[in-house]
């Protein structure tokens, strides 16, 4: 969890990024944090949201 803590300030304290839909990949099939399937889950959601908030699409990988 503090991996993607950590992840996501260094993404948000970055410089902006152009892209308008980014592709991220993320670590294996873990409920609840990642569902593969339907791809979703706590960290999924979270970094769709935050990419949101920044006005990027998240595209899971």
């Amino acid at each position: 969890m503090k991996r993607v803590i950590v992840f996501m300030l260094t993404i948000l304290s970055s410089v902006a990024c152009t892209a308008d839909e980014l592709d991220v990949v993320v670590s294996w099939h873990k409920p609840p944090y990642v569902v593969m399937d339907q791809d979703s889950g706590f960290e999924l959601d979270l970094a769709r949201a935050i990419f949101n908030e920044m006005g990027h699409q998240l595209t899971p990988n």
